[in-house]
């Protein structure tokens, strides 16, 4: 049985990880963003979530490939579902809105959807092994 503290330590570093994935998409940091996978892992899309990506080269080809955009994405409901000293399953919430970078301030999607993540501890740092999307909901606005 795992001791709060380490369990909460745990909480907190993946909790971040998930966070980060969500800025760096935001924010066009691709390399920093596929730096949050392990080499070997997988990655679906909410929006294509039969179509898993594999190896984090490929990874970050594709969001290299992606079309330019403006996005937001607001992450909630993270729950570690299983712990253990070196791997997690968590699963998570995501409200994307995504608007032409032309003209940011009319978004004109929206989709909900989440993550369930397997990550793995890897020379003291938190990894995503398999980060497999999902969509509930999607609005074209415009």
């Amino acid at each position: 049985m795992m001791d709060i503290l380490t369990q909460l330590s745990i909480q907190a570093l993946v909790t971040q990880r998930i966070q980060a994935f969500a800025q760096f998409n935001d924010a066009g940091q691709l390399q920093a963003l596929s730096d949050l996978f392990t080499d070997d892992a997988e990655y679906a899309r909410p929006s294509q979530p039969n179509d898993f990506i594999q190896g984090k080269a490929q990874i970050l080809a594709s969001f290299q490939n992606r079309p330019i955009r403006k996005t937001r994405h607001m992450v909630s409901n993270i729950l570690i579902t299983d712990y253990s000293n070196d791997r997690v399953s968590v699963h998570s919430q995501i409200i994307l809105f995504i608007a032409d970078p032309d003209h940011p301030e009319q978004f004109n999607q929206m989709m909900v959807g989440g993550f369930n993540d397997e990550l793995i501890l890897q020379q003291g740092q938190w990894y995503f092994n398999k980060r497999a999307g999902y969509l509930d909901f999607k609005k074209n606005l415009i």
